[in-house]
Formats: structure tokens, sequence, C-alpha cells
């Protein structure tokens, strides 16, 4: 059985504690009661229900977010191929300095490129079919 609780910090903050069933434990700090006091039910409502993740096992590092959201991103067919290319320059420039790994870099153009090879062969295959009224 799970237990979750309130307790006012010296610094005049709230914090919420849980301990699980599995005796894992945890807190998270906020600046109201009333904010504490709705996080505490939203735990205890999750946990009945059987759909809390904990906030340290649903973490997940910033290459793994931009692998997923440039999957989806860059599946969308009606980005022409510069679209694709400029979007991964930039990606490329950026997240260098966000420590994005070289495996992590050498992943994004390959799939940037495939992305962008897949979006002409379909434009070349419309614009073949394609007939034009009169």
């Amino acid at each position: 059985m799970a237990s979750a609780g309130i307790r006012k910090t010296p610094t005049g903050r709230y914090k919420v504690w849980w301990r699980l069933a599995d005796a894992s434990q945890g807190s998270q700090t906020f600046a109201t009661r009333y904010q504490a006091r709705d996080f505490k039910h939203d735990l205890l409502a999750r946990l009945a229900r059987g759909s809390w993740v904990a906030p340290r096992l649903g973490r997940q590092t910033f290459e793994a977010w931009v692998r997923e959201w440039w999957e989806g991103w860059s599946g969308n067919a009606d980005y022409s191929p510069r679209t694709l290319q400029a979007a991964e320059a930039r990606l490329r420039r950026y997240l260098r300095r966000l420590g994005l790994s070289d495996d992590g870099e050498a992943w994004l153009a390959a799939s940037a490129a495939a992305r962008a090879q897949e979006a002409r062969r379909i434009a070349r295959e419309e614009l073949r079919t394609r007939t034009i009224a009169a």
C-alpha cells in the first residue's frame, strides 16, 4: 500500500513525499499548499488506477527525445526535401552544442538523407502520374 503526505519546509515551500508498496520513495516541492495538495491527490489517484510512473523512470535523454521527435516530424510527406535538409542542418548545428553524440549526428544525417530521397521519389512519381486539366 502506498502512502503520501505534505509537510512545510523551513523555507516556506511545501513538500509532497510518497512511499510506494515496493519500498521506493520520493518527494517533490511546490510553492503553494494548493499545488502540493493537487499533486498529492493526483499521485494517489494515478497509483489507484495503476498509471503512476515515477519521475525518475520517466526521464529520457535529450538525444533519445530528439530521435523520437525527428522520426515523427520528418515522416510528414508534406515537407519538401529542401525543408528536411534545412531542418537537419539546424538540428546538427544547435544540437552539437547541447551534447548530441557523434553516433547521434551520424544517425540524424542518415535519417535526413533517406527521408529527403523518399520525398524526391514521391514528388517525381506524383508529377509523372498527374494529369493537367485543360
